[in-house]
């Protein structure tokens, strides 16, 4: 035997000529590193290997192998992007304003990892592997490759969580794939959007799971729910009777109700059995009951892209608790003016461009790229937002946009190749962010049939308000943070919430959850608005 380190390596035993050379080059070697340390042991393994063992932890840099541990580093500045713990919007500890109207977004990139112990599977599927989707025990998710959402969806790779073990709150490290410990950092808001759930059009069993989800009052960080465990000791409480009471959980949160917007294109959503796109908005049962008037789709999107949720009169502050006692005239019994709005919150998974062929949802003829619906969607999108505007809503436009603004929302830089990037950002800041005439001829991919896109007519721009930058300025945060990179090493500010300008007085706060804990199993971090009394 020869000694490396602290291994040890098996030699021929018919080279018995080589073993004195061997042994005095690595006693040289190690010598020659710690001389001041060591003497040479000729002739003696075993002395070696003891020198070797010492000289690891004596100067584990200078010899190899490293420790298998890494080191922290407790003296690297932050990357770009680090969180902490001061960033987070809402903690148990600091609970959000109750009378405001606070409203969540994240592009979870595929809902699965957070369902998986909520659907119920046969101990034969255990044994039977199937063709179409993986066990439900492993842990996987597709991810996107940043090439498009043709192909983004492709790439698989295994998701670790950090449930039940030391540091599994570090912001530093991924956090546990639950929808309803994500509701309740969250402050519990009164709604949360989903984008790219990736749940296809009919699939019931993965749909339960997720209202099971969100409504598991017993899950823990240190434990998953079981679909049976959440019908088991969850509703412990309620302070009203009858219809849109509100009701506490086990864990001391409100109960929640969702609804899906999943794709239905059979020619434009139709790879990996339909399992891509997708909108959900999950809603507090109590501002369901009493403030929304309805929730519905759109007529010009069939890829489960849109949802929007138009609600009745609300006046700050908001109580949820006793919504009887909400004052909805001008004035409140102190004398003092009380605002009342509509409002229309539009739930959006943009079109990331690229240079796919998109075809008629009608006819399955190619009409343009996926760059071309981009750009009709963002007219459609407008169209939209200017006629709900009209009718008296104020509107707020949350999701993954797929579009950084300006140089402030790229790093290290902004997407520039190929140049189509650079168009379809001007388009976006063009109908969203100024008052400018937009000319509306219509787009090669619009969906035409029951919309509007087909005509050719003037419209304003939204000038809407970038609420991040209405209430943070210049401050570089991002929101995507792709994954098998450091973290802040490549990063965007994507995902946005928009609202309308008339609402500058009321966006109370508005952030992004940056970090890995946050973002969880997905690529992407949640963001977030604040909006209520009208500040002075």
């Amino acid at each position: 035997m020869y000694a490396y380190g602290a291994t040890l390596f098996p030699m021929p035993s018919s080279a018995p000529m080589y073993a004195g050379f061997r042994l005095e080059v690595l006693t040289r070697v190690l010598t020659s590193s710690h001389s001041s340390n060591y003497t040479t042991q000729s002739g003696n393994v075993s002395s070696v290997v003891n020198m070797a063992h010492q000289s690891r932890y004596a100067n584990a840099k200078s010899i190899s192998p490293p420790p298998l541990k890494r080191r922290k580093r407790d003296e690297d500045p932050p990357l770009r992007g680090q969180t902490t713990s001061t960033n987070l919007p809402f903690t148990d500890a600091n609970s959000a304003n109750t009378g405001s109207l606070r409203i969540f977004s994240w592009n979870v990139n595929g809902i699965t990892p957070f369902v998986q112990s909520y659907v119920q599977t046969s101990i034969e599927n255990f044994f039977k592997p199937s063709a179409k989707s993986s066990s439900p025990t492993t842990g996987q998710k597709r991810r996107r490759t940043g090439s498009g959402d043709e192909t983004d969806d492709s790439e698989e790779e295994q998701v670790t969580h950090l449930a039940g073990k030391p540091g599994a709150e570090d912001l530093s490290k991924e956090g546990k794939a639950s929808l309803r410990l994500a509701l309740k950092r969250f402050g519990w808001p009164q709604i949360l959007f989903l984008q790219e759930i990736k749940i296809k059009l009919g699939d019931e069993k993965t749909i339960g799971a997720v209202r099971q989800a969100i409504n598991d009052g017993n899950v823990s960080p240190a434990e998953s729910g079981r679909a049976n465990d959440t019908k088991v000791s969850n509703s412990i409480r309620s302070d009203t009777e009858g219809e849109g009471s509100l009701t506490y959980l086990a864990d001391g949160g409100p109960e929640y109700e969702v609804r899906f917007n999943l794709p239905a294109d059979p020619y434009n959503a139709k790879g990996f059995g339909g399992k891509v796109y997708g909108v959900a908005a999950i809603i507090r049962k109590d501002f369901m009951a009493h403030h929304v008037q309805q929730i519905r789709n759109v007529s010009w999107d069939r890829e489960g892209r849109v949802q929007i949720i138009e609600t009745r009169s609300i006046s700050f502050p908001l109580n949820l608790d006793k919504p009887q006692q909400q004052v909805m005239n001008a004035d409140n019994p102190n004398g003092t003016s009380q605002e009342s709005f509509m409002f229309a919150i539009i739930n959006i998974y943009a079109v990331n461009g690229t240079s796919n062929p998109y075809r008629s949802t009608h006819t399955g003829a190619e009409v343009g790229t996926r760059h071309d619906r981009k750009l009709a969607v963002h007219t459609e999108l407008l169209r939209e937002a200017i006629s709900l505007e009209s009718q008296g809503f104020q509107v707020i436009i949350a999701g993954d946009l797929n579009v950084a603004i300006s140089e402030l929302d790229g790093y290290p830089n902004l997407r520039t190749k190929p140049y189509q990037h650079v168009l379809n950002r001007n388009d976006f800041k063009n109908k969203f962010f100024t008052a400018n005439s937009i000319d509306t001829t219509s787009p090669k991919a619009a969906y035409f049939k029951g919309t509007q896109s087909d005509t050719n007519d003037i419209l304003r721009g939204f000038d809407g308000l970038d609420t991040f930058r209405h209430v943070h300025g210049d401050e570089q945060r991002y929101s995507y943070h792709p994954r098998g990179v450091l973290w802040g090493s490549s990063c965007d500010r994507v995902d946005l919430v928009v609202g309308s300008r008339s609402l500058s007085r009321n966006i109370i706060d508005a952030g992004i959850c940056d970090s890995p804990r946050d973002r969880g199993p997905s690529d992407h971090c949640p963001i977030w608005v604040e909006v209520g009394p009208g500040k002075t």
